[in-house]
């Protein structure tokens, strides 16, 4: 039986979540969420496919911090912020 792995990480002044679920070929997928002050700012599905639930929460998870560090979070109110 497969199992969909979720992460749940602070990273910065952020809280990100990561989830993985099986596509429609049955691969896995990860999806990140981003938080702060208990408000979803952005989200976003990984392109990406992966044979395991774990390597898809993880990408997603990398990938959802390079954005942060990067600054290129899509929410315009957050960049004021400097993250």
């Amino acid at each position: 039986m497969d199992s969909m792995i979720n992460y749940h990480i602070c990273y910065k002044l952020f809280e990100i979540r990561s989830f993985s679920t099986k596509n429609e070929r049955n691969k896995w997928q990860g999806r990140w969420e981003i938080y702060r002050d208990i408000s979803r700012i952005d989200s976003s599905t990984v392109v990406t496919e992966f044979e395991t639930s774990t390597e898809a929460g993880q990408n997603a998870l990398a990938i959802c911090c390079q954005l942060i560090d990067e600054g290129r979070i899509r929410n315009p109110a957050l960049l004021a912020t400097g993250y």
